[in-house]
């Protein structure tokens, strides 16, 4: 899960690289405020995915650490020797 929105992050992250790089580029006034504009929104989705990732980075530590609990607690289990009754028998 981490994984897969650390990838869509680097992937946005070079396309906001290609749209400098074309605003950089384009040779009028119209086409450098759409690529900026372009630039600004991808920014944007970016910072969703970066919120997007610190949240799921929270629930996989949530997760880990509940997971941590269960494994204490199946590990400090007492365990007791019981009689529950008695056979007695006699070989002839």
């Amino acid at each position: 899960m981490k994984f897969g929105l650390e990838q869509s992050i680097k992937d946005t992250d070079q396309q906001i690289k290609e749209v400098r790089r074309n605003a950089k580029i384009a040779p009028t006034l119209e086409e450098k405020l759409s690529f900026q504009k372009q630039q600004h929104e991808l920014e944007r989705t970016r910072n969703k995915q970066r919120k997007e990732l610190f949240d799921r980075q929270d629930e996989i530590d949530e997760r880990r650490e509940t997971l941590i609990g269960q494994l204490e607690s199946k590990l400090n289990q007492n365990m007791a020797i019981e009689d529950l009754f008695i056979l007695s028998w006699q070989i002839k």
